[in-house]
Formats: structure tokens, C-alpha cells, sequence
């Protein structure tokens, strides 16, 4: 989960040196603050498609870990 999160953290990559408060926005009574940030400076590295990969195998080994501690504990309340 860390490594896939990292890739994301990555490829976002927000420059928020560059942020430029454009006023707020009023939806349903509640004000939001909106900013314009410049394009992505995200040059080489892990990709969209390793960001796939990786939540995949992520999601797989969450699924076995889940299962093994229902196991567990379906077997311990017997």
C-alpha cells in the first residue's frame, strides 16, 4: 500500500509554490477556497499504468489478508 501510494503521491506532484487563489466558490451554503495550480511537473518515473499494477497487487494482497483473519476468526468462534 505504501509503494502504491508513493507512485501516486509522485505522479501528482502538485507545485503548490505556484498556486493562485482565484476566489471562492459558494455550493449549498458552504464557501470553497479555489486555486489554479500550473501543469504537472512530473517528468520520469513509475507511470499510470504502474499505479495500476500496483494498487492490483495491493487489492490482491488485501484480499488474502482479509480472508485469513475471517478464517481465523470464524475458526476461533466455533
Amino acid at each position: 500500500m505504501d509503494s502504491t501510494t508513493e507512485i501516486i503521491v509522485n505522479l501528482a506532484d502538485p507545485d503548490f509554490d505556484d498556486d493562485r487563489d482565484l476566489g471562492d466558490i459558494v455550493l449549498w451554503g458552504t464557501s470553497y477556497e479555489v486555486y489554479s495550480q500550473s501543469s504537472i511537473k512530473y517528468i520520469e518515473g513509475p507511470t499510470v499504468q504502474d499505479v495500476i499494477e500496483n494498487l492490483g497487487e495491493t487489492l490482491e494482497r488485501w484480499k488474502s489478508l482479509k480472508d485469513n483473519i475471517t478464517k481465523q476468526y470464524e475458526q476461533t468462534r466455533v
